[in-house]
C-alpha cells in the first residue's frame, strides 16, 4: 500500500507562474467590481439627466437627448444592478 507520510515534502514556493495564475483568477472579479463601482458613482447623474430630458420632451416634439456623456450611460446600462 502507498504510504503518504514516507514521501518527502517540499515547502510551498510562490513562483512567478503561481502569481500570474492567481492574478488571472482574480481578474474577472476585479473587473466586475470596477464596473459596479463606476456605475454606482455615475448612476445618479445619468438618471437625473434622463429624467430632465424626458421632461423636456414632454413639452415639445423633439426626441429626448440626455445631457450626459455617452460612456456614463453605457456604463450604467452594462451593469445589471443599476
Amino acid at each position: 500500500m502507498y504510504d503518504y507520510q514516507s514521501q518527502p515534502t517540499e515547502p510551498f514556493k510562490i513562483t512567478p507562474g503561481f502569481l500570474a495564475f492567481a492574478g488571472l483568477c482574480f481578474t474577472p472579479v476585479l473587473i466586475a467590481l470596477l464596473i459596479y463601482l463606476g456605475a454606482w458613482a455615475v448612476s445618479s447623474e445619468v438618471y437625473t439627466a434622463e429624467a430632465a430630458a424626458e421632461e423636456r420632451a414632454a413639452f415639445n416634439t423633439q426626441p429626448a437627448n440626455p445631457d450626459v456623456a455617452g460612456w456614463k450611460r453605457a456604463l450604467v446600462s452594462v451593469c445589471p444592478l443599476h
